[in-house]
């Protein structure tokens, strides 16, 4: 995770995170971590969950807030946002990604 003072001050950081939403690490350290993330500027979490036994409160702690947790539900859902938030960019901004990352018109 770049410091946000070392990106572009326009910039937005999308972190998409893929998890059974039952981690088995220490929850000071899912908070902790967590909490990292948001100090940054202009962030934003989006965590997808194909697992039916999934810890909302955990999910939650990475994307704070309910509108950014998918389950395999809505998962179409989860793809039509990153690809929206991609949207948004500057072509500058899309320019300089690589060409696998490129959304396609």
């Amino acid at each position: 995770l770049q410091e946000s003072s070392k990106r572009r001050i326009d910039s937005s950081l999308i972190i998409l995170l893929i998890s059974d939403g039952n981690s088995k690490d220490h929850w000071e350290d899912i908070t902790k971590t967590a909490h990292l993330i948001f100090t940054q500027r202009n962030v934003q979490v989006l965590a997808l969950t194909v697992s039916e036994k999934y810890s909302k409160d955990e999910l939650k702690a990475w994307t704070m807030n309910d509108s950014n947790i998918f389950t395999a539900r809505n998962q179409a859902a989860w793809l039509n946002r990153v690809k929206g938030d991609l949207a948004t960019c500057t072509q500058g901004s899309i320019e300089r990604l690589p060409t696998t990352f490129r959304p396609t018109p």
